[in-house]
């Protein structure tokens, strides 16, 4: 988890209505006397909290080696739930309670919202905007930008759809499928040889499966330039389109399984 953090001269409105809430608290006689027991239970902590670094480590190091950092956080959770804090004001380390507690300082959050990311094998695999509170305007805009910059970022360019007209997209689905269609049936494949070669077949009634796979092979481009003009003409004509819009409609496909995918959609004479 990521918390957008920026200095304090630059704090938004979200960050002037934390520290409101937590001035307000802090006045509280029952919230103090909730502190003071805090600070009792957990190695004596001041009440003027702790002063420097050094005994900030002295006291942390108490607090591990007594293996209390899970019941220490559970307090602090506890006394934020008692008093209708948002979840960050003692969840996000260094911020709200605990700074008031370890520090007796005011150090609200400055903003209700984190950018959260899921790290998997050196990728991200999510981003999202996770919200403690209702955004106001300012913090929305800031949210979305930054989700914005972390998506150019952490995602890749591809993953935007390249096709503008969802509509084009659903009828380069529709050519794809009947392409697929026509692949895994297609018609006799001598009919996909070129006319140069074709009349060597024609001499013989009943081709042999070698020779016909022999010639396949050695005129492999004549076969799938052949195979892909014919099923082309046959799909434009059934849709009622150009061959040329069929072409352009495959290639759109073909491209955007390469790019989302990694995977490329071969020719119908090679899918067969």
């Amino acid at each position: 988890m990521v918390a957008r953090r920026k200095s304090a001269n630059d704090l938004g409105s979200a960050a002037f209505r934390n520290k409101m809430r937590l001035k307000l608290l802090i006045r509280l006689p029952e919230f103090q006397k909730e502190v003071a027991e805090i600070r009792r239970d957990f190695f004596g902590i001041p009440n003027g909290g702790i002063a420097n670094d050094e005994q900030m480590a002295i006291w942390q190091h108490s607090l591990d080696a007594a293996e209390r950092n899970v019941e220490f956080g559970n307090r602090i959770e506890q006394l934020g739930r008692k008093f209708k804090l948002p979840f960050h004001f003692f969840n996000l380390f260094g911020d709200g309670l605990r700074a008031y507690i370890l520090r007796n300082k005011i150090m609200p959050p400055l903003y209700n919202f984190v950018i959260e990311h899921q790290p998997k094998s050196g990728k991200v695999d999510y981003l999202s905007i996770k919200t403690f509170a209702i955004l106001d305007t300012q913090e929305i805009a800031l949210a979305t930008k930054d989700l914005a910059n972390l998506q150019t970022n952490y995602f890749p360019a591809e993953t935007v759809l390249p096709i503008r007209s969802r509509k084009e997209f659903d009828r380069d689905l529709l050519i794809l499928d009947k392409l697929i269609k026509r692949t895994v049936h297609p018609t006799r494949r001598k009919e996909y040889l070129r006319n140069s070669f074709l009349s060597l077949l024609t001499k013989q009634k009943r081709p042999p499966a070698k020779k016909l796979a022999e010639l396949e092979k050695e005129n492999r481009s004549d076969i799938v330039v052949r195979y892909n003009e014919i099923i082309s003409r046959e799909v434009a004509k059934e849709l009622g389109i150009s061959p040329n819009a069929v072409r352009k409609a495959l290639s759109r496909i073909k491209s955007l399984a390469r790019e989302w995918f990694g995977v490329d959609i071969g020719d119908g004479q090679q899918n067969r």
